[in-house]
């Protein structure tokens, strides 16, 4: 087996946690939109590089030694961006390349009706958000099969951890309804499991806390974050 290396396409505030939860040593690679969050990224372990959309030489190269590939982008108009830019990249030139990871959101089980959800629930997209996320997870499935390489879709639930409370919002949220959110450090070791141990290749997994809940008592028990 080879060295392991991994590329985060969107080296964000799920990305930075990965870089936290993953092995020592191993070098990670991450992209951002704003040289201004270079910085950020050294700090969390990442060694930035800047995607606008294109494929640069640098994103190139290091493509090339990567085993392990991340995408946390969303979608647009005009389809996935990394597979628009990197697509013939990865299917040609990632020669080294085990594992293939795209997170996504719960967002894309869209209205159930009250009804709890899992991995066997059907996708009922309501925003064009939603409806463009479950093409882009079709279009990585599809591509993991083309290259015979192991691809998982990784469906998060409201992310929060240090600097970013899910209970901030609270004020303006639905009333009623059941809902789970993820602790950020939860969500980075849902994605370094499979990309470390290779489990749920091919598959869609959702991942969320354990304990549901709904607005009006996640106001009513509610109490200051822990840190970390």
């Amino acid at each position: 087996m080879s060295k392991r290396g991994f590329f985060i396409f969107g080296a964000g505030y799920s990305g930075k946690a990965f870089a936290r939860a993953s092995e020592q040593g191993a070098p990670i690679l991450g992209t951002t939109r704003s040289p201004e969050k270079f910085e950020a990224l050294r700090q969390a372990g990442i060694e930035p590089l800047r995607f606008d959309g294109s494929l640069t030489p640098e994103i190139g190269d290091a493509l090339a030694k990567t085993t392990h590939l991340i995408i946390s982008v969303a979608p647009d108009d005009a389809g996935d961006p990394v597979l628009n830019a990197a697509g013939e990249t990865i299917r040609t030139k990632m020669r080294s390349l085990e594992w293939i990871g795209y997170l996504s959101t719960v967002g894309v089980y869209g209205d159930h009706s009250g009804a709890w959800v899992d991995e066997s629930a059907d996708c009922r997209p309501v925003s064009k958000r939603s409806v463009m996320r479950v093409a882009a997870e079709q279009e990585w499935l599809k591509l993991g099969q083309e290259i015979g390489k192991p691809a998982a879709i990784l469906r998060l639930s409201g992310i929060y951890g240090p600097g970013r409370n899910a209970l901030a919002n609270l004020e303006t949220a639905p009333q009623g309804g059941w809902s789970r959110r993820i602790r950020c450090s939860t969500a980075s070791i849902a994605t370094t499991s499979p990309a470390r141990f290779g489990i749920w290749p091919g598959t869609i997994s959702a991942a969320s806390s354990t304990s549901p809940t709904t607005s009006r008592r996640r106001r009513r028990t509610s109490s200051p974050m822990p840190p970390g």
